[in-house]
């Protein structure tokens, strides 16, 4: 198993700044292509050496705090399992995404079917209303995995001890938090685009 943090020269740990992941990958990009003055984003599809594609997938890795903390548990010999359910207060959490997506959904299907600029102009408060609610769920999720990305250094400190429970149980949150969130943000995105 490749160790993504050793790719860009971590030690195997979940307490990783994004921008200092940021910056080793433009490093090692660099230095391996030897394009000092160039960036490591401008390659063209299909030239990118196996070398690059493993840089690339540990910057893309360690810069998601889900993907980080899964490699970490497998690096740790932890094999994590898909969750057949979730915690009641994410039960909470979804009904609340669930109802938002629903009504901006059912917002953006009116607003294909306006035929005319009246009728778009006059749908100008609920694209306000829905924004409004997207913008909030994207705001509760965001802090829900804030308050887990806040748990990784005792992650760390319980890993260290054999310990991976709470860093197990938090995996699963992450990855509907982050799915959810993904959700939202495209929904959010065909708000603005209208």
């Amino acid at each position: 198993m490749e160790n993504r943090f050793s790719a860009l020269g971590f030690d195997v740990t979940l307490e990783i700044d994004p921008e200092a992941v940021e910056t080793a990958w433009r490093e090692r990009t660099r230095a391996h292509s030897g394009a000092e003055t160039s960036s490591p984003d401008s390659a063209p599809p299909g030239a990118e050496s196996p070398d690059l594609t493993r840089l690339h997938e540990a910057r893309a890795v360690l810069t998601d705090p889900a993907r980080r903390l899964a490699h970490w548990l497998e690096l740790a010999g932890v094999a994590p399992e898909r969750a057949s359910g979730m915690d009641s207060d994410l039960v909470d959490l979804f009904a609340h995404v669930d109802g938002a997506i629903k009504k901006t959904d059912a917002f953006l299907a009116r607003h294909r079917e306006a035929d005319s600029r009246l009728a778009r102009a006059l749908l100008t408060k609920d694209s306000i209303s829905v924004q409004s609610q997207i913008q909030e769920t994207m705001q509760r999720l965001r802090a829900e995995i804030d308050r887990i990305i806040e748990r990784f250094p005792n992650f760390d400190s319980a890993g260290r001890e054999g310990d991976h429970e709470e860093a197990t149980r938090s995996l699963q949150r992450l990855r509907f938090l982050g799915k959810w969130e993904q959700q939202c943000r495209e929904r959010l995105l065909s708000l603005i685009e209208i």
